[in-house]
Protein backbone atom coordinates (compact mmCIF):
# COMPACT_ATOMS: atom_id res chain seq x y z
CA UNK A 1 0.00 0.00 0.00
CA UNK A 2 1.39 3.37 -1.05
CA UNK A 3 1.72 6.22 1.44
CA UNK A 4 -0.48 9.29 0.86
CA UNK A 5 1.22 12.09 -1.07
CA UNK A 6 1.11 14.45 1.95
CA UNK A 7 2.96 11.94 4.12
CA UNK A 8 5.48 11.29 1.35
CA UNK A 9 6.07 15.03 0.96
CA UNK A 10 6.50 15.53 4.72
CA UNK A 11 8.87 12.57 4.89
CA UNK A 12 10.91 14.05 2.05
CA UNK A 13 11.10 17.44 3.79
CA UNK A 14 12.18 15.87 7.09
CA UNK A 15 14.74 13.73 5.26
CA UNK A 16 16.16 16.76 3.45
CA UNK A 17 16.38 18.81 6.65
CA UNK A 18 18.13 15.96 8.43
CA UNK A 19 20.56 15.56 5.51
CA UNK A 20 21.39 19.28 5.56
CA UNK A 21 21.84 19.26 9.34
CA UNK A 22 24.33 16.38 9.14
CA UNK A 23 26.29 18.07 6.35
CA UNK A 24 26.39 21.39 8.24
CA UNK A 25 27.40 19.65 11.48
CA UNK A 26 30.28 17.85 9.77
CA UNK A 27 31.42 21.14 8.22
CA UNK A 28 31.27 23.03 11.53
CA UNK A 29 33.19 20.24 13.26
CA UNK A 30 35.81 20.33 10.49
CA UNK A 31 36.33 24.08 11.01
CA UNK A 32 36.39 23.67 14.80
CA UNK A 33 39.12 21.06 14.45
CA UNK A 34 41.70 23.67 13.39
CA UNK A 35 40.28 26.72 15.19
CA UNK A 36 42.94 26.86 17.92
CA UNK A 37 45.86 25.49 15.94
CA UNK A 38 48.97 27.63 15.56
CA UNK A 39 50.59 28.79 12.33
CA UNK A 40 54.35 28.60 11.87
CA UNK A 41 56.18 31.67 10.59
CA UNK A 42 59.53 30.80 9.00
CA UNK A 43 61.62 33.94 8.81
CA UNK A 44 63.54 35.45 7.25
CA UNK A 45 62.21 34.07 3.97
CA UNK A 46 62.23 36.99 1.50
CA UNK A 47 61.30 34.82 -1.52
CA UNK A 48 58.55 32.76 0.11
CA UNK A 49 56.49 33.22 3.29
CA UNK A 50 57.79 36.68 4.09
CA UNK A 51 57.14 37.80 0.51
CA UNK A 52 53.48 36.68 0.64
CA UNK A 53 52.95 38.46 3.96
CA UNK A 54 54.57 41.74 2.89
CA UNK A 55 52.66 41.60 -0.42
CA UNK A 56 49.43 41.06 1.51
CA UNK A 57 50.15 43.97 3.86
CA UNK A 58 50.75 46.26 0.88
CA UNK A 59 47.49 45.15 -0.76
CA UNK A 60 45.58 45.73 2.48
CA UNK A 61 47.07 49.25 2.66
CA UNK A 62 46.07 50.00 -0.94
CA UNK A 63 49.62 49.89 -2.33
CA UNK A 64 49.21 46.81 -4.52
CA UNK A 65 52.15 44.42 -3.94
CA UNK A 66 54.55 47.03 -2.61
CA UNK A 67 57.62 48.87 -3.96
CA UNK A 68 59.22 47.20 -6.95
CA UNK A 69 62.26 44.99 -6.43
CA UNK A 70 63.74 41.83 -7.95
CA UNK A 71 61.20 39.49 -6.32
CA UNK A 72 58.02 41.54 -5.91
CA UNK A 73 56.04 39.92 -8.78
CA UNK A 74 57.98 36.69 -9.27
CA UNK A 75 55.20 34.74 -7.55
CA UNK A 76 51.53 34.67 -8.48
CA UNK A 77 49.31 37.32 -6.83
CA UNK A 78 46.54 34.98 -5.63
CA UNK A 79 47.90 33.93 -2.24
CA UNK A 80 48.80 37.49 -1.11
CA UNK A 81 45.36 38.63 -2.28
CA UNK A 82 43.72 35.83 -0.30
CA UNK A 83 45.68 36.76 2.84
CA UNK A 84 44.84 40.44 2.42
CA UNK A 85 41.11 39.77 1.92
CA UNK A 86 40.89 37.50 4.98
CA UNK A 87 42.76 40.13 6.99
CA UNK A 88 40.36 42.88 5.93
CA UNK A 89 37.39 40.61 6.71
CA UNK A 90 38.84 39.87 10.18
CA UNK A 91 38.88 36.12 9.46
CA UNK A 92 41.86 34.09 10.74
CA UNK A 93 43.79 32.65 7.81
CA UNK A 94 43.49 29.03 8.96
CA UNK A 95 39.70 29.30 9.15
CA UNK A 96 39.49 31.06 5.77
CA UNK A 97 41.57 28.33 4.13
CA UNK A 98 39.36 25.65 5.67
CA UNK A 99 36.18 27.41 4.57
CA UNK A 100 37.48 27.57 0.99
CA UNK A 101 38.11 23.82 1.06
CA UNK A 102 34.63 23.22 2.50
CA UNK A 103 33.19 25.32 -0.34
CA UNK A 104 34.98 23.08 -2.85
CA UNK A 105 33.55 20.03 -1.06
CA UNK A 106 30.07 21.59 -1.34
CA UNK A 107 30.63 21.79 -5.10
CA UNK A 108 31.09 18.02 -5.07
CA UNK A 109 27.75 17.63 -3.27
CA UNK A 110 26.02 19.94 -5.72
CA UNK A 111 27.30 17.92 -8.68
CA UNK A 112 26.67 14.52 -7.09
CA UNK A 113 23.12 14.94 -5.79
CA UNK A 114 21.52 14.73 -9.29
CA UNK A 115 23.47 11.51 -9.94
CA UNK A 116 22.23 9.37 -7.05
CA UNK A 117 19.03 7.54 -6.25
CA UNK A 118 19.44 8.08 -2.50
CA UNK A 119 21.35 11.09 -1.23
CA UNK A 120 22.42 9.38 2.02
CA UNK A 121 25.35 7.74 0.23
CA UNK A 122 26.78 11.25 -0.14
CA UNK A 123 27.34 11.71 3.60
CA UNK A 124 30.24 9.22 3.92
CA UNK A 125 31.65 10.44 0.60
CA UNK A 126 31.44 14.07 1.73
CA UNK A 127 33.16 13.05 4.96
CA UNK A 128 35.89 11.29 2.98
CA UNK A 129 36.60 14.47 1.03
CA UNK A 130 36.10 16.87 3.94
CA UNK A 131 38.73 15.26 6.17
CA UNK A 132 41.44 15.18 3.52
CA UNK A 133 44.54 14.63 5.74
CA UNK A 134 46.70 17.01 3.70
CA UNK A 135 44.39 19.79 4.88
CA UNK A 136 45.39 19.08 8.49
CA UNK A 137 49.05 18.27 7.82
CA UNK A 138 51.45 20.58 9.63
CA UNK A 139 53.70 21.42 6.67
CA UNK A 140 50.95 21.68 4.04
CA UNK A 141 48.39 23.64 6.02
CA UNK A 142 49.99 25.34 9.02
CA UNK A 143 53.10 26.67 7.27
CA UNK A 144 52.56 29.44 4.73
CA UNK A 145 54.00 27.46 1.82
CA UNK A 146 51.17 28.25 -0.64
CA UNK A 147 50.07 24.61 -0.45
CA UNK A 148 47.06 25.02 1.82
CA UNK A 149 44.80 26.24 -1.01
CA UNK A 150 46.03 23.73 -3.57
CA UNK A 151 43.58 20.88 -2.79
CA UNK A 152 40.66 23.30 -2.56
CA UNK A 153 41.37 25.02 -5.87
CA UNK A 154 42.13 21.73 -7.67
CA UNK A 155 38.84 20.22 -6.55
CA UNK A 156 36.87 23.41 -7.21
CA UNK A 157 38.11 23.59 -10.81
CA UNK A 158 37.40 19.89 -11.40
CA UNK A 159 33.87 19.91 -9.96
CA UNK A 160 32.96 23.21 -11.63
CA UNK A 161 33.93 21.69 -14.96
CA UNK A 162 31.94 18.53 -14.18
CA UNK A 163 28.90 20.55 -13.11
CA UNK A 164 29.03 22.71 -16.25
CA UNK A 165 29.09 19.75 -18.65
CA UNK A 166 26.37 17.76 -16.84
CA UNK A 167 23.95 20.69 -16.50
CA UNK A 168 24.46 22.82 -19.60
CA UNK A 169 21.66 21.07 -21.56
CA UNK A 170 19.35 20.12 -18.68
CA UNK A 171 19.49 23.03 -16.20
CA UNK A 172 20.86 26.13 -17.87
CA UNK A 173 20.55 28.43 -14.85
CA UNK A 174 22.57 25.95 -12.82
CA UNK A 175 25.13 25.73 -15.60
CA UNK A 176 25.58 29.52 -15.46
CA UNK A 177 26.64 29.14 -11.82
CA UNK A 178 29.11 26.40 -12.74
CA UNK A 179 30.51 28.27 -15.72
CA UNK A 180 31.20 31.37 -13.59
CA UNK A 181 32.62 29.16 -10.85
CA UNK A 182 34.95 27.46 -13.35
CA UNK A 183 36.24 30.77 -14.68
CA UNK A 184 36.89 32.22 -11.22
CA UNK A 185 38.47 29.13 -9.71
CA UNK A 186 40.62 28.40 -12.74
CA UNK A 187 41.97 31.95 -12.70
CA UNK A 188 42.77 31.60 -8.99
CA UNK A 189 44.29 28.16 -9.55
CA UNK A 190 46.46 29.24 -12.50
CA UNK A 191 48.01 32.20 -10.68
CA UNK A 192 48.29 30.46 -7.32
CA UNK A 193 51.32 28.35 -8.22
CA UNK A 194 53.45 27.96 -11.33
CA UNK A 195 52.57 24.37 -12.35
CA UNK A 196 48.81 24.87 -12.75
CA UNK A 197 48.88 23.47 -16.29
CA UNK A 198 48.53 19.95 -14.90
CA UNK A 199 44.71 20.40 -14.86
CA UNK A 200 44.53 21.28 -18.55
CA UNK A 201 43.90 17.63 -19.62
CA UNK A 202 40.81 17.53 -17.38
CA UNK A 203 39.42 20.75 -18.84
CA UNK A 204 40.25 19.52 -22.33
CA UNK A 205 38.36 16.25 -21.75
CA UNK A 206 35.32 18.08 -20.34
CA UNK A 207 35.14 20.59 -23.19
CA UNK A 208 35.99 18.03 -25.84
CA UNK A 209 33.34 15.54 -24.69
CA UNK A 210 30.67 18.24 -24.37
CA UNK A 211 31.41 19.69 -27.82
CA UNK A 212 31.42 16.25 -29.44
CA UNK A 213 28.14 15.10 -27.89
CA UNK A 214 26.47 18.47 -28.46
CA UNK A 215 27.51 18.53 -32.11
CA UNK A 216 26.47 14.94 -32.61
CA UNK A 217 23.05 15.50 -31.07
CA UNK A 218 22.66 18.83 -32.91
CA UNK A 219 22.13 20.79 -29.69
CA UNK A 220 24.52 23.62 -30.43
CA UNK A 221 22.89 26.91 -29.43
CA UNK A 222 23.85 30.48 -28.56
CA UNK A 223 23.30 29.77 -24.85
CA UNK A 224 25.52 26.70 -25.03
CA UNK A 225 28.35 28.59 -26.71
CA UNK A 226 28.07 31.41 -24.18
CA UNK A 227 28.26 28.92 -21.30
CA UNK A 228 31.51 27.49 -22.65
CA UNK A 229 33.03 30.88 -23.40
CA UNK A 230 32.30 32.55 -20.04
CA UNK A 231 35.12 30.72 -18.13
CA UNK A 232 37.60 31.72 -20.83
CA UNK A 233 36.46 35.35 -20.68
CA UNK A 234 36.68 35.42 -16.88
CA UNK A 235 40.20 33.96 -16.99
CA UNK A 236 41.36 36.39 -19.67
CA UNK A 237 39.65 39.31 -17.95
CA UNK A 238 41.26 38.51 -14.60
CA UNK A 239 44.65 38.12 -16.26
CA UNK A 240 44.25 41.45 -18.04
CA UNK A 241 43.25 43.25 -14.84
CA UNK A 242 46.23 41.93 -12.85
CA UNK A 243 48.63 42.56 -15.75
CA UNK A 244 47.30 46.09 -16.23
CA UNK A 245 47.73 46.88 -12.54
CA UNK A 246 51.32 45.57 -12.73
CA UNK A 247 51.88 47.65 -15.86
CA UNK A 248 50.62 50.81 -14.18
CA UNK A 249 52.48 50.12 -10.93
CA UNK A 250 55.72 48.54 -12.13
CA UNK A 251 55.85 49.23 -15.87
CA UNK A 252 55.54 45.59 -16.94
CA UNK A 253 52.39 44.02 -18.43
CA UNK A 254 52.34 40.57 -16.88
CA UNK A 255 50.54 38.77 -14.08
CA UNK A 256 53.69 36.90 -13.05
CA UNK A 257 57.18 38.10 -13.88
CA UNK A 258 58.64 34.69 -14.70
CA UNK A 259 56.01 34.44 -17.45
CA UNK A 260 57.12 37.67 -19.15
CA UNK A 261 58.81 37.03 -22.54
CA UNK A 262 62.11 38.79 -21.78
CA UNK A 263 62.58 36.73 -18.63
CA UNK A 264 61.40 33.37 -19.96
CA UNK A 265 63.57 33.68 -23.08
CA UNK A 266 66.67 34.55 -21.06
CA UNK A 267 66.15 31.70 -18.62
CA UNK A 268 65.41 29.28 -21.46
CA UNK A 269 68.57 30.32 -23.28
CA UNK A 270 70.68 29.77 -20.16
CA UNK A 271 69.07 26.42 -19.35
CA UNK A 272 69.69 25.18 -22.93
CA UNK A 273 73.42 25.21 -22.23
CA UNK A 274 74.80 21.73 -21.72
CA UNK A 275 77.49 21.86 -19.02
CA UNK A 276 80.59 19.70 -19.31
CA UNK A 277 80.21 18.76 -15.65
CA UNK A 278 77.02 16.72 -15.45
CA UNK A 279 74.90 17.55 -12.39
CA UNK A 280 71.17 17.99 -13.07
CA UNK A 281 70.71 19.74 -9.71
CA UNK A 282 72.94 22.62 -10.82
CA UNK A 283 71.58 24.74 -13.66
CA UNK A 284 74.72 26.70 -14.48
CA UNK A 285 77.96 25.31 -13.02
CA UNK A 286 80.85 27.64 -12.28
CA UNK A 287 82.86 26.20 -15.20
CA UNK A 288 80.05 27.13 -17.61
CA UNK A 289 79.76 30.61 -16.13
CA UNK A 290 83.48 31.15 -16.82
CA UNK A 291 82.85 30.49 -20.51
CA UNK A 292 79.78 32.75 -20.55
CA UNK A 293 81.79 35.63 -19.11
CA UNK A 294 83.89 35.45 -22.28
CA UNK A 295 81.21 34.93 -24.95
CA UNK A 296 78.54 37.22 -23.45
CA UNK A 297 79.47 40.81 -22.52
CA UNK A 298 76.15 41.18 -20.74
CA UNK A 299 76.65 38.08 -18.61
CA UNK A 300 80.20 39.27 -17.86
CA UNK A 301 78.64 42.21 -15.98
CA UNK A 302 77.28 39.68 -13.47
CA UNK A 303 80.68 38.16 -12.70
CA UNK A 304 81.30 40.21 -9.56
CA UNK A 305 77.96 39.00 -8.19
CA UNK A 306 78.17 35.27 -8.95
CA UNK A 307 81.84 34.94 -8.02
CA UNK A 308 81.56 37.38 -5.13
CA UNK A 309 79.46 37.82 -2.02
CA UNK A 310 76.11 37.38 -3.80
CA UNK A 311 77.07 34.03 -5.34
CA UNK A 312 78.50 32.90 -2.01
CA UNK A 313 75.24 33.67 -0.18
CA UNK A 314 73.14 31.78 -2.72
CA UNK A 315 75.63 28.87 -2.73
CA UNK A 316 75.43 28.72 1.06
CA UNK A 317 71.66 28.29 0.77
CA UNK A 318 72.24 25.53 -1.79
CA UNK A 319 74.65 23.40 0.27
CA UNK A 320 71.89 21.34 1.86
CA UNK A 321 70.83 20.09 -1.62
CA UNK A 322 74.06 20.10 -3.64
CA UNK A 323 76.44 19.07 -0.87
CA UNK A 324 79.05 21.42 -2.36
CA UNK A 325 80.83 23.90 -0.04
CA UNK A 326 79.69 27.53 -0.58
CA UNK A 327 83.27 28.53 -1.37
CA UNK A 328 82.78 26.75 -4.71
CA UNK A 329 79.95 29.19 -5.60
CA UNK A 330 77.76 26.42 -7.06
CA UNK A 331 74.03 27.25 -7.04
CA UNK A 332 71.21 24.72 -6.90
CA UNK A 333 68.80 24.96 -9.83
CA UNK A 334 65.75 26.46 -8.15
CA UNK A 335 67.91 29.06 -6.43
CA UNK A 336 69.50 30.08 -9.73
CA UNK A 337 66.33 31.78 -11.00
CA UNK A 338 66.21 34.13 -8.04
CA UNK A 339 69.99 34.57 -7.95
CA UNK A 340 69.99 35.73 -11.58
CA UNK A 341 67.12 38.13 -10.86
CA UNK A 342 69.07 39.43 -7.86
CA UNK A 343 72.26 39.90 -9.89
CA UNK A 344 70.58 41.79 -12.73
CA UNK A 345 68.49 43.92 -10.39
CA UNK A 346 71.63 45.15 -8.63
CA UNK A 347 73.03 46.68 -11.82
CA UNK A 348 69.78 47.95 -13.37
CA UNK A 349 67.72 49.29 -10.46
CA UNK A 350 65.60 51.27 -10.19
CA UNK A 351 64.85 51.01 -13.93
CA UNK A 352 62.45 48.26 -15.00
CA UNK A 353 63.09 49.23 -18.63
CA UNK A 354 66.87 48.74 -18.33
CA UNK A 355 66.25 45.43 -16.61
CA UNK A 356 64.18 44.14 -19.53
CA UNK A 357 66.69 45.40 -22.08
CA UNK A 358 69.48 43.59 -20.26
CA UNK A 359 67.54 40.31 -20.30
CA UNK A 360 66.90 40.74 -24.02
CA UNK A 361 70.59 41.43 -24.75
CA UNK A 362 71.58 38.42 -22.65
CA UNK A 363 69.25 36.18 -24.66
CA UNK A 364 70.62 37.39 -28.02
CA UNK A 365 74.24 36.92 -26.95
CA UNK A 366 73.70 33.40 -25.60
CA UNK A 367 71.73 32.30 -28.66
CA UNK A 368 74.46 33.71 -30.89
CA UNK A 369 77.10 31.83 -28.89
CA UNK A 370 75.07 28.64 -29.23
CA UNK A 371 74.70 29.16 -32.99
CA UNK A 372 78.44 29.77 -33.37
CA UNK A 373 79.05 26.66 -31.23
CA UNK A 374 81.16 28.55 -28.71
CA UNK A 375 79.08 26.70 -26.16
CA UNK A 376 77.17 23.43 -26.41
CA UNK A 377 73.39 23.95 -26.34
CA UNK A 378 70.43 21.62 -26.50
CA UNK A 379 66.96 22.22 -27.88
CA UNK A 380 65.12 22.23 -24.56
CA UNK A 381 65.70 24.33 -21.42
CA UNK A 382 66.36 21.36 -19.15
CA UNK A 383 69.79 22.15 -17.79
CA UNK A 384 71.67 19.19 -19.22
CA UNK A 385 69.14 16.63 -17.98
CA UNK A 386 68.47 13.83 -20.43
CA UNK A 387 66.62 10.55 -20.23
CA UNK A 388 69.42 9.06 -22.33
CA UNK A 389 71.65 9.33 -19.27
CA UNK A 390 71.20 6.36 -16.95
CA UNK A 391 71.94 8.40 -13.82
CA UNK A 392 69.29 10.96 -14.77
CA UNK A 393 66.74 8.24 -15.57
CA UNK A 394 67.33 6.57 -12.23
CA UNK A 395 67.15 9.87 -10.39
CA UNK A 396 63.88 10.82 -12.10
CA UNK A 397 62.41 7.35 -11.51
CA UNK A 398 63.26 7.48 -7.82
CA UNK A 399 61.80 10.96 -7.54
CA UNK A 400 58.64 9.88 -9.35
CA UNK A 401 58.15 6.81 -7.14
CA UNK A 402 58.81 8.80 -3.98
CA UNK A 403 56.45 11.56 -5.08
CA UNK A 404 53.61 9.11 -5.77
CA UNK A 405 54.32 7.33 -2.50
CA UNK A 406 54.12 10.58 -0.55
CA UNK A 407 51.11 11.82 -2.50
CA UNK A 408 49.06 8.61 -2.47
CA UNK A 409 50.11 6.81 0.70
CA UNK A 410 50.19 10.03 2.72
CA UNK A 411 52.97 8.45 4.75
CA UNK A 412 54.90 11.66 5.55
CA UNK A 413 52.02 13.58 7.08
CA UNK A 414 52.31 15.20 10.47
CA UNK A 415 48.85 15.47 12.04
CA UNK A 416 50.12 15.74 15.60
CA UNK A 417 48.90 18.60 17.77
CA UNK A 418 52.25 19.12 19.51
CA UNK A 419 52.81 22.91 19.63
CA UNK A 420 55.09 24.27 16.89
CA UNK A 421 57.09 27.42 17.59
CA UNK A 422 58.20 30.22 15.28
CA UNK A 423 61.60 31.87 15.28
CA UNK A 424 62.88 35.02 13.61
CA UNK A 425 63.09 38.79 13.95
CA UNK A 426 60.40 40.17 16.24
CA UNK A 427 59.11 42.68 13.68
CA UNK A 428 58.61 39.92 11.08
CA UNK A 429 56.87 37.62 13.56
CA UNK A 430 54.61 40.53 14.53
CA UNK A 431 53.72 41.10 10.86
CA UNK A 432 52.82 37.41 10.44
CA UNK A 433 50.55 37.60 13.50
CA UNK A 434 48.92 40.78 12.25
CA UNK A 435 48.21 39.67 8.67
CA UNK A 436 47.11 36.09 9.42
CA UNK A 437 45.14 36.99 12.58
CA UNK A 438 46.37 33.60 13.67
CA UNK A 439 48.06 31.98 16.62
CA UNK A 440 51.84 32.16 16.25
CA UNK A 441 53.86 30.86 19.18
CA UNK A 442 57.33 32.04 20.08
CA UNK A 443 59.57 30.79 22.87
CA UNK A 444 58.03 30.62 26.35
CA UNK A 445 54.50 31.16 25.05
CA UNK A 446 51.82 28.73 26.15
CA UNK A 447 49.67 27.23 23.40
CA UNK A 448 45.90 27.78 23.59
CA UNK A 449 43.72 25.12 25.13
CA UNK A 450 43.02 22.17 22.87
CA UNK A 451 40.18 19.77 23.51
CA UNK A 452 41.32 16.14 23.86
CA UNK A 453 38.93 15.41 20.99
CA UNK A 454 41.28 17.19 18.55
CA UNK A 455 44.32 14.86 18.88
CA UNK A 456 42.00 11.86 19.07
CA UNK A 457 40.28 12.86 15.81
CA UNK A 458 43.59 13.64 14.07
CA UNK A 459 45.03 10.29 15.10
CA UNK A 460 41.97 8.50 13.73
CA UNK A 461 42.12 10.51 10.47
CA UNK A 462 45.81 9.72 10.00
CA UNK A 463 45.25 6.03 10.70
CA UNK A 464 42.31 5.78 8.29
CA UNK A 465 43.92 7.59 5.37
CA UNK A 466 47.30 5.89 5.74
CA UNK A 467 46.07 2.36 6.41
CA UNK A 468 42.85 2.06 4.41
CA UNK A 469 42.79 4.72 1.68
CA UNK A 470 45.69 3.24 -0.35
CA UNK A 471 43.73 -0.02 -0.51
CA UNK A 472 40.55 1.83 -1.45
CA UNK A 473 42.45 3.74 -4.16
CA UNK A 474 43.72 0.47 -5.60
CA UNK A 475 40.36 -1.32 -5.48
CA UNK A 476 38.59 1.67 -7.04
CA UNK A 477 41.14 1.76 -9.86
CA UNK A 478 40.84 -1.98 -10.53
CA UNK A 479 37.05 -1.87 -10.44
CA UNK A 480 37.11 1.16 -12.75
CA UNK A 481 39.17 -0.76 -15.33
CA UNK A 482 36.99 -3.86 -15.09
CA UNK A 483 33.83 -1.79 -15.42
CA UNK A 484 35.14 0.02 -18.49
CA UNK A 485 36.11 -3.28 -20.09
CA UNK A 486 32.58 -4.61 -19.63
CA UNK A 487 30.78 -1.47 -20.80
CA UNK A 488 29.79 -1.08 -24.42
CA UNK A 489 30.32 2.66 -24.36
CA UNK A 490 31.81 5.28 -22.06
CA UNK A 491 29.82 7.94 -20.23
CA UNK A 492 31.04 11.43 -19.45
CA UNK A 493 31.69 10.39 -15.86
CA UNK A 494 34.00 7.64 -17.13
CA UNK A 495 35.98 10.13 -19.20
CA UNK A 496 36.05 12.56 -16.30
CA UNK A 497 37.39 9.92 -13.91
CA UNK A 498 40.08 8.98 -16.43
CA UNK A 499 41.09 12.63 -16.67
CA UNK A 500 41.37 12.82 -12.87
CA UNK A 501 43.85 9.96 -12.95
CA UNK A 502 45.73 11.47 -15.89
CA UNK A 503 46.02 14.87 -14.20
CA UNK A 504 47.21 13.24 -10.98
CA UNK A 505 49.94 11.34 -12.80
CA UNK A 506 50.92 14.47 -14.72
CA UNK A 507 51.11 16.42 -11.48
CA UNK A 508 53.31 13.83 -9.78
CA UNK A 509 55.46 13.64 -12.91
CA UNK A 510 55.92 17.42 -13.01
CA UNK A 511 56.81 17.54 -9.31
CA UNK A 512 59.31 14.69 -9.75
CA UNK A 513 60.83 16.26 -12.86
CA UNK A 514 61.12 19.61 -11.13
CA UNK A 515 62.89 17.91 -8.24
CA UNK A 516 65.21 16.11 -10.63
CA UNK A 517 66.57 19.05 -12.59
CA UNK A 518 65.84 22.32 -10.84
CA UNK A 519 64.55 22.37 -7.34
CA UNK A 520 66.67 23.10 -4.30
CA UNK A 521 63.73 21.92 -2.19
CA UNK A 522 62.37 18.53 -1.20
CA UNK A 523 59.68 18.07 -3.83
CA UNK A 524 58.57 14.80 -2.26
CA UNK A 525 57.46 16.68 0.86
CA UNK A 526 53.76 16.66 1.70
CA UNK A 527 53.28 20.31 0.77
CA UNK A 528 54.49 19.68 -2.80
CA UNK A 529 52.43 16.53 -3.34
CA UNK A 530 49.13 17.79 -1.92
CA UNK A 531 47.78 19.09 -5.22
CA UNK A 532 46.52 15.81 -6.65
CA UNK A 533 45.27 14.04 -3.53
CA UNK A 534 41.88 15.76 -3.68
CA UNK A 535 41.54 14.61 -7.32
CA UNK A 536 42.16 11.02 -6.25
CA UNK A 537 39.51 11.34 -3.54
CA UNK A 538 37.09 12.61 -6.17
CA UNK A 539 37.93 9.62 -8.36
CA UNK A 540 37.10 7.20 -5.55
CA UNK A 541 33.84 8.97 -4.70
CA UNK A 542 32.67 9.03 -8.32
CA UNK A 543 33.50 5.35 -8.70
CA UNK A 544 31.40 4.52 -5.64
CA UNK A 545 28.60 6.64 -7.07
CA UNK A 546 28.50 4.50 -10.24
CA UNK A 547 26.71 1.92 -8.10
CA UNK A 548 24.03 4.49 -7.25
CA UNK A 549 23.79 6.45 -10.51
CA UNK A 550 20.33 7.21 -11.82
CA UNK A 551 19.72 5.74 -15.28
CA UNK A 552 18.30 9.08 -16.46
CA UNK A 553 21.62 10.90 -16.20
CA UNK A 554 23.54 8.57 -18.50
CA UNK A 555 24.74 10.21 -21.69
CA UNK A 556 23.27 8.33 -24.60
CA UNK A 557 24.09 8.51 -28.26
Amino acid sequence: MKKPKVIQRNTTIVSTILFIMIIVSLTVFRVWLIKNRELVAITPSPHDMQLYITNAESIANGNWLGPYNERIITRGPVFPLFIAITYLLHIPLTIAQTLLYCAAAFLFLGCAIPLVKKKWILIPLYTLILFNPFMIDHETFFELTRSALYPALSMAVAMSCFGLVTSVHTAYKKSVFYTCSLGIFFFLFWYYREEGFFLLPLIGVCYGYSLWITWKQKKVSKKYVIALIIPILIFLGGTHIVSSVNKKTYGIYTAREFSYPSYTKAFSALLRIQPEEHNPLISLPKSTRQILYVVSPTFAKLRSFFEGEGGYDWARNSVVWTGIPPEEHELAGGAFHFALRDAIWRITRPSQKNEQLLFEKLTKEINAACKAKYISCGLLPISGFTLFNQEDREHFYNQFVNTIQTGVLADNLDLSTTPKYSHGPENQIALFKKMTRGIILTDNQRPPYQSSLVPFTNTYIQYWYQQFMPIIFLLSYVYFLIRLFKQQKLTFTDWFQASLLLCSLLFYGVVAFFGTIKSPTNTTASSYTSGAYALLLLFVCLEILTLQTKPTVKHRK
